[in-house]
């Protein structure tokens, strides 16, 4: 869907989203009994077909999203895992014993999962299509897990003061990485009107149960998509503390009523919630956007798979 400004003469390309919940809780049933009879093999098929499900229902400027991950990969980048983590396991325990153990713990929270989110990112951007066109991640995992650590422990020194800071930083490094094709994103760093929202909601956190922070996190959406640019495009988002905080809420009490089983439900806000809040702004027809050269990984996100971390549905 496009907008068009007749003063300004900005065209606004908005974010649609037409999946139905009772298509999507057809595939989360389905998964979860064929996850369960094959004894959990079948769930890297499950994400896999979740995935092209929920990416092919968004749409902007009248072309669809395409995810053309598949099932193996995520297979064999769970096997590539499997031995790390059970070598690193054993042979810690075996020279330091349950030190050793605490130790690899603490390195999997501080680096490992950085890690993990990073090659997670770069495998589904691989996948993700519009117009023929695919994203590309590059730059490291291990500089940005590097990155995570130091500004972890800048975060410890400083009490908390520097979040917005951290924040904005991993963004830059992420989206500094990432193309559209042979389109390069750019990043423009900046923090400004993030530090007093962040000090004002940790000071709420504890009377709201932690709520105010959502009205931080969705400054922090709007000020990370309003400084990147591509081939002169620009993000909008538009979300506000208000509409996150009702997500949150409502995806809990949908949790709570049903027992679980209201997932589709929940996975459906969310998808709403992204078309509803983020566009493009820019004339898209002016932008012929060029397939970048380049083989593509035969396996993806073993790592983050084999950790459980949540890198998010998409």
């Amino acid at each position: 869907m496009n907008e068009k400004s007749e003063t300004s003469q900005v065209v606004v390309n908005k974010l649609s989203y037409d999946g139905k919940t009772s298509q999507v809780f057809g595939l989360w049933l389905k998964n979860i009994f064929l996850t369960i009879i094959t004894l959990g093999i079948y769930r890297f098929w499950g994400k896999t077909e979740m995935r092209k499900y929920l990416v092919g229902r968004f749409e902007l400027n009248g072309d669809r999203f395409e995810y053309t991950g598949r099932g193996i990969e995520l297979f064999r980048g769970f096997l590539i895992f499997v031995p790390f983590i059970v070598i690193s396991s054993f042979f810690l325990f075996f020279f330091f014993g349950r030190d050793g153990i605490d130790f690899l713990f603490v390195v999997i929270i501080l680096f490992i999962i950085p890690m993990a989110i990073y090659g997670a990112l770069r495998y589904r951007l691989s996948r993700t299509t519009w117009r023929g066109v695919r994203g590309r991640l590059v730059g490291s995992a291990v500089k940005y897990a590097a990155l995570n650590v130091g500004y972890f422990i800048l975060t410890l020194l400083t009490f908390g003061l520097i979040v917005p800071y951290w924040d904005m930083k991993l963004y830059q490094y992420v989206a500094e990485n990432t193309y559209f094709g042979d389109s390069k994103v750019s990043f423009n760093f900046s923090t400004k009107g993030l530090m007093k929202l962040h000090l004002l909601t940790l000071l709420l956190f504890p009377f709201t149960l932690s709520l105010s922070r959502c009205w931080y996190k969705a400054a922090l959406m709007r000020h990370q998509c309003a400084n990147v640019t591509i081939d002169g495009l620009r993000l909008r988002c538009v979300a506000s503390g208000g509409d996150l905080a009702l997500l949150k809420i409502g995806n809990y009490f949908i949790t709570i009523f049903t027992l679980g089983l209201g997932a589709s439900w929940i996975i459906q806000r969310h998808m709403n919630f992204i078309a509803a809040n983020i566009s493009v702004i820019g004339d898209l027809e002016k932008i012929k956007f060029v397939q970048a050269k380049g083989k593509l990984a035969m396996s993806g996100e073993g790592l983050a798979d084999g950790l459980g971390v949540d890198v998010g549905i998409l």
